[in-house]
C-alpha cells in the first residue's frame, strides 16, 4: 500500500471513531472515556507519523534528484567541422563533458545526409526549406540507444578537451542511403549536408542521451571548409 494512501486511510478511521467516542463520553464512565481518548489520540498520531514520513520521503527524493542533476555528466556539442577528402567531404563532430561526473560507455552515432531542398539557398542568411520530419524520426530512435557495455569510452569533465567522431555524407536515393554525394548540387545550394549526432552514455547509474542536428549552409565562391554549420530547427535535446 502506498504510504500516502495509508495516511489517508488512518485519518478516515480516526474520524469514524469520533462518533463512537462521543457516545462513550456521554456515558460519563471515566475509565471508558480515558481509554477512548487514548485510542483516538493514538490513531491520529499514527496517521500524522505516516503523513510526515511521506513528506520526508518526497523531500529526500527531490533533494537527491537535485544533487544528481547538479553533479552528473553532461555531454554537449561544441562544433562540427568539414574537410574535403578524395572520397568526399568528411564531417567531424566535437563534443565535451561540461558536467562534474565522468560520462561512461560513451556511444557516438553520427549520420551525415545530403538533403534536397525545395528551393536552393546561396548564403547563411537563407533558411533551407525541406522536410524536417526525418530529423525528428532520427532522434526518436536516439532516445532508445544504449550506452556501450562496460566503461567503454569515457569522457572526463573538462572545459578544454574536445572528443570527436567523423563520418562521410550519404545521399538518399529511392529510400536508400548511398555513400556518394552530388557535389554539384551542394556547391549550388540545391542540396545541403545535414549532420545528426546522438550521444548515449551513463552517469549516476542512469543512461543519458544528447541529440543535436546542424546543417552546412553553402556560400558561393568559397571552399566548403569555410562554410558555416547552422542549428536545425528540430532534433536538439539533452536528458
Amino acid at each position: 500500500m502506498d504510504w500516502q494512501v495509508a495516511a489517508v486511510f488512518f485519518f478516515s478511521v480516526c474520524l469514524m471513531l469520533v462518533p463512537i467516542i462521543w457516545d462513550v463520553v456521554a456515558t460519563r464512565n471515566s475509565e471508558a472515556v480515558w481509554t477512548a481518548v487514548v485510542a483516538i489520540s493514538t490513531c491520529f498520531l499514527v496517521a500524522a507519523t505516516i503523513y510526515n514520513a511521506v513528506i520526508l520521503a518526497k523531500t529526500d527524493d527531490t533533494l537527491r534528484d537535485t544533487l544528481e542533476e547538479a553533479n552528473r555528466a553532461w555531454l554537449t556539442p561544441t562544433r562540427y567541422q568539414v574537410r574535403q577528402q578524395p572520397e568526399g567531404p568528411l564531417v567531424t563532430v566535437f563534443y565535451q563533458n561540461v558536467g562534474r561526473d565522468p560520462a561512461l560507455g560513451v556511444r557516438v552515432s553520427l549520420l551525415v545526409v545530403e538533403e534536397h531542398l525545395k528551393k536552393p539557398i546561396s548564403s547563411v542568411l537563407e533558411f533551407p526549406e525541406m522536410d524536417w520530419q526525418a530529423a525528428k524520426n532520427v532522434f526518436e530512435k536516439c532516445k532508445s540507444n544504449p550506452a556501450q557495455e562496460g566503461d567503454g569510452s569515457i569522457a572526463f569533465p573538462s572545459t578544454i578537451v574536445e572528443q570527436n567522431a567523423s563520418s562521410l555524407p550519404r545521399l538518399m536515393v529511392d529510400g536508400q542511403l548511398k555513400t556518394t554525394v552530388d557535389s554539384a548540387k551542394l556547391s549550388t545550394g540545391a542540396d545541403i549536408l545535414v549532420a545528426f549526432t546522438c550521444l548515449s552514455y551513463r552517469s549516476m547509474n542512469r543512461t543519458r542521451h544528447t541529440g543535436f542536428c546542424q546543417y552546412l549552409a553553402p556560400q558561393k565562391d568559397t571552399p566548403m571548409e569555410s562554410w558555416q554549420f547552422k542549428w536545425c530547427p528540430v532534433a536538439n535535446f539533452a536528458e
